[in-house]
């Protein structure tokens, strides 16, 4: 029996069949939705006088306009000159995701920190009040100016900083702040797709508002695959978990690098093609976490564990998939390195 490996194209036809079960927050509806923003547009206000109406928009999401001239007529029934009324709709709020350089990449970095989303804390430089800091950010929010504070960031611990500290870069959206994000959509009910945009600035805008602030530890995982294959679960800087892991063989390998988790399954039928040309087909696969296209950790049944046995997926034992299903969640970072 071989596990699954197939969803590298980023399309479920090849191995997901059959899903239930399925955990958490509502997730995106299928794997394609990864690489897809979706912008939600501010409504135009609507002007009811009669009139031709003319239409400009500035430059790089400014506000835009609407001037309407409405032909009435006064009091004595002659024609009177046209009135203008002019309607200025709010420019929309930025849309970040990973990659993004700028003042809202760095609101963002600040206001996850404060919350309890990251693995760094963050003092500002005008007060160490961080309660007037959120208050501050959520003012921001509400007026539509994600404009960051001044100050210094500071990891929490040495294990973490040692294990996942050259991923982060305070000044850009980068994949610590992609998962912390998918963590805080998982919790407050937006769809998961680790991109900053109206919904989540709401959001935010609220959490700050009421210091709304996570105490759950930050939680990473980490594949090695040499010299013996080991999954290691941390737990605020911490191993939680230790276990020997299989994944990808030299014709299907697992990808090499660091991304969150962004779809779940307590269990999960899995079938496919291996690269020989035969088939496989894998149902009730346990405690299934996503990361990268059709990578995951999850359960499987082997004789042994500490070498590459899979079709690109991570295995663990079934006992040990359990615990570790029941400690990541959405936006977990999950590492695999040589």
């Amino acid at each position: 029996m071989k596990s699954f490996r197939g969803l590298r194209m980023i399309t479920l036809s090849f191995c997901m069949v059959a899903v239930s079960a399925l955990v958490g927050c509502t997730p995106i509806t299928s794997l394609t939705d990864r690489s897809q923003v979706t912008t939600h547009a501010i409504s135009d206000v609507t002007n009811t006088a009669t009139a031709n109406s003319t239409s400009s928009a500035s430059a790089n999401g400014g506000a835009s306009s609407q001037t309407t001239t409405s032909n009435g007529t006064g009091s004595t029934g002659t024609a009177s000159s046209p009135a203008k009324v002019t309607v200025i709709t709010p420019p929309a709020p930025p849309l970040v995701q990973l990659g993004n350089r700028s003042a809202a990449a760095r609101y963002l970095n600040e206001s996850l920190t404060l919350l309890g989303y990251m693995p760094v804390q963050f003092t500002p430089t005008t007060s160490t009040d961080t309660a007037t800091a959120m208050s501050q950010l959520a003012v921001n929010a509400e007026n539509l100016k994600f404009t960051p504070l001044d100050g210094t960031y500071t990891w929490r611990d040495k294990e973490t900083t040692q294990q996942i500290g050259s991923l982060w870069n305070s000044n850009t959206a980068n994949v610590i702040t992609e998962g912390a994000l998918m963590h805080f959509q998982a919790d407050h009910h937006i769809a998961v797709d680790g991109v900053a945009g109206p919904s989540v600035w709401k959001a935010l805008q609220s959490a700050l508002s009421t210091h709304e602030v996570s105490k759950a530890p930050y939680v990473f995982v980490t594949v090695d695959e040499r010299p013996t294959e080991v999954l290691k679960v941390w737990v605020g800087g911490q191993v939680a978990v230790r276990t020997l892991a299989n994944t990808g063989i030299a014709q299907s390998p697992t990808s090499i690098g660091t991304w969150p988790i962004y779809l779940r399954f307590q269990t999960q039928e899995m079938k496919g093609r291996t690269p020989w040309g035969t088939t496989y087909d894998d149902p009730g696969v346990p405690y299934v976490n996503y990361f990268h296209g059709g990578d995951a950790v999850h359960g499987f049944p082997r004789a042994s564990y500490g070498y590459p046995q899979s079709m690109g997926c991570v295995e663990i034992p079934v006992s040990t998939a359990k615990q570790v299903f029941n400690i990541v969640t959405y936006g977990t970072l999950v590492t695999v390195r040589k």
